[in-house]
């Protein structure tokens, strides 16, 4: 109805009332008893019009015939017009505009149904086309079913391999010897064929991985959908790595490991996906356990032990643990080298090689391929578990004076260079902040024994460990301290010597690089090979060594961290040039110091690793003996340097304890903001 009357341009009912009132006049009379004439007239209208009439005392005339004054109905009448006209007008207006937006409102109605219904019609083709497409082959099946004999569909595939034989036989027979020795991967051609296959996943997780940064590099760092996206493409990277270390194995897990470990530097997804490395790599069948120890034994584990667990309890890089009991009753941890491990070690380091070649060639200023060769050279001396069990039995010597380090007892009767049987030790990882809470211990005594262990072992014998990762490292209540920690040292495999000069220079390097002496710094790293002193003395202390206020101290501030990061970013390819010229005894007590602050971090940094290590710097300088000097002159000499080293030391530490007493006190009364400082530092820092 409405709609009727949008589309009209003057109301029905207006026109009708004006035409009604016309006729009204010409008769001088309107009937009460008869509409005849007002039909589409309102009754309302009608009684409002009498209503109005007997209240001005106007006259209209009934049906008997009493008459009216002609004038009074005149301008009663020209009143009325000229309200109906501006009423008329009005509805003009209203109804133009009605009749716009119902034009408007059509026409997009109209729009979406044609669109929804092309889309239907579309909808509608395509199920046709499927539907004949099905129905085609349908009959053309059924006609070949109906026709066709198996005879006669032999007697075609005979033809076509004959009539192409040559081909045939050279791919069934190519086919054939391929998965033949991918079964058979002892043997050489099938050593080449899983290097390849290892090779090709290797590759497809490199470009994976580069274009994924790719992508990410094309939305600007200010953009705030940035951070979104780039924790995603932290989350796909990390778990695309994993997945190639998890299928390829041995070395890939081993430098999976590694990554896992630098949570100070990479981004928490790396850190957290990979971490499942550390003691939780794919573990190999006991047949292949047995192999192992017929070659190189001549005996199976049955035959040596009295009870041998077939489900290893860890499994590593190199090697799975088993847990197993000697005849004697001692119970032991047997290590198995992985059998294929050194089979597939020359393709796996040439792989490395050529990812980091990779690595050259879209970024020409960082050459990294020295790292293959050092990775080669140190993977030689691990794969050899002889060699693991002299460094075991070296180690567990020297540090029989610090009550708090424990190396377990090797077995070498029951060891080989693929298998080494140790003592078993009950315990939990180092960064297993539940269990050492569950044991009265605390944080700051395991992280502080912990360094102190590794502090002497880099500062005053020279023996190092350069791979104490938490899957490493044990820890234990301590028999006769109680509340104490016990720390065990596990997987001596990796470890590097120092020669007594180097020693001697890296300690009085270490000294004076907390104490902030340039002039000795700079000398000391001369003496040691390393022309950027600088630059080498910011990779120790994590900090921006040129400006620093204080040599250690538990965090680095807001201000030299961003100098930092700014340095770095700026001096990539200077910091290239000075890993690779650096000697490798230096590359590798930085890798030392990366896994113990990555320790620390995880356990809260409870302790002060930069003094604890200045310390045994200073112990190791006095560890020597000159026969030239007069005893009483060292000893005052030593006490001295010893005195002047605890009271700078004492007085940073007591700074740094005020400090945080002071925080605590501001925080309590809620005079600064954690959340809001934290979050301002990370937006300034991007």
């Amino acid at each position: 109805m409405n709609n009727l009357l949008f589309k009209s341009s003057t109301s029905p009912v207006l026109f009708s009332l004006k035409n009604n009132i016309k006729s009204l006049f010409k008769s001088t009379t309107i009937s009460n008893s008869s509409n005849n004439g007002f039909k589409n007239i309102p009754k309302f209208i009608i009684n409002n019009i009498n209503n109005n009439s007997n209240n001005n005392k106007y006259l209209f005339n009934n049906s008997n015939g009493n008459s009216v004054r002609s004038n009074n109905i005149k301008n009663e009448s020209q009143s009325l017009f000229s309200k109906f006209d501006n009423l008329n007008f009005q509805s003009k207006r209203y109804y133009s505009k009605q009749n716009k937006n119902y034009d408007n409102t059509s026409k997009q109605q109209q729009q979406q149904q044609q669109q929804s219904k092309s889309q239907q019609q579309k909808q509608e083709q395509e199920q046709i086309a499927m539907q004949k497409q099905h129905h085609y082959i349908k009959k053309s099946l059924e006609r070949i079913y109906k026709y066709l004999t198996f005879k006669d569909l032999m007697r075609i595939i005979y033809n076509v391999l004959m009539n192409n034989r040559k081909k045939v036989i050279a791919i069934v027979g190519l086919s054939s010897s391929l998965i033949f020795f991918y079964y058979k991967p002892e043997t050489f051609i099938g050593r080449y064929i899983q290097m390849i296959i290892r090779f090709s996943r290797a590759m497809d997780t490199a470009l994976h991985v580069m274009y994924y940064y790719k992508v990410l590099s094309q939305t600007p760092e200010l953009d705030p959908t940035y951070k979104g996206k780039a924790t995603e493409t932290h989350q796909i990277s990390a778990d695309k790595i994993l997945e190639l270390c998890l299928k390829n194995g041995g070395l890939y897990i081993k430098a999976g490991q590694y990554i896992a470990s630098l949570n100070h530097i990479l981004p928490v997804q790396y850190t957290k996906t990979l971490a499942v490395l550390q003691d939780k790599a794919p573990w190999r069948s006991y047949e292949e356990v047995e192999q192992v120890f017929k070659k190189d034994l001549g005996l199976l584990p049955s035959d040596i032990f009295s009870d041998f667990e077939k489900i290893p309890i860890a499994a590593a890089s190199l090697a799975q643990v088993h847990r197993a009991m000697t005849k004697e009753g001692d119970e032991v941890a047997v290590k198995v080298q992985y059998p294929d491990l050194q089979r597939n070690f020359e393709g796996d380091t040439f792989t490395h090689g050529v990812l980091l070649s990779l690595i050259n060639l879209g970024f020409p200023d960082f050459e990294f391929n020295w790292m293959a060769d050092e990775m080669k050279i140190v993977l030689v001396k691990e794969l050899d578990f002889t060699q693991e069990a002299d460094n075991s039995i070296r180690t567990k010597e020297e540090l029989k004076n610090n009550v708090y380090a424990y190396i377990p007892q090797v077995y070498q009767q029951y060891s080989s260079k693929r298998i080494l049987t140790t003592e078993f030790i009950h315990g939990c990882k180092v960064n297993d902040l539940k269990k050492i809470r569950e044991w009265g211990l605390k944080e700051k005594d395991v992280a502080q024994r912990l360094m102190e262990i590794f502090s002497e072992q880099i500062f005053i014998h020279g023996f190092i460990h350069v791979d104490p990762h938490q899957g490493n490292i044990l820890l234990s209540k301590h028999p006769n301290l109680p509340g104490q920690p016990l720390i065990v040292i596990l997987d001596h495999g990796l470890y590097r010597e120092l020669d007594e000069e180097f020693r001697l220079d890296f300690c009085n390097l270490y000294k004076n690089l907390v104490l902030l002496n340039n002039e000795k710094v700079k000398k000391y790293s001369l003496k040691l090979g390393v022309t950027n002193w600088k630059l080498f003395s910011s990779m120790i202390l994590m900090r921006n060594f040129e400006g620093a206020s204080v040599g250690l101290g538990q965090s680095i501030p807001k201000e030299e961290l961003e100098r930092l990061v700014s340095g770095a970013l700026e001096k990539m390819k200077e910091l290239n040039v000075l890993m690779k010229t650096m000697p490798r005894h230096l590359l590798l007590i930085l890798r030392n110091n990366n896994l113990l602050r990555s320790i620390n971090m995880e356990l809260g940094a409870p302790v002060n690793r930069f003094s604890i290590m200045a310390r045994y710097a200073v112990k190791g300088l006095n560890s020597k003996v000159d026969k030239k000097t007069n005893k009483v002159i060292q000893l005052i000499s030593r006490v001295k340097e010893k005195v002047h080293l605890e009271v700078l030391l004492k007085g940073y530490e007591i700074y740094y304890s005020l400090t945080a007493m002071l925080v605590r006190i501001l925080l309590r009364l809620g005079l600064i903001n954690p959340e809001k400082e934290i979050k301002k530092a990370m937006e300034k820092l991007g």
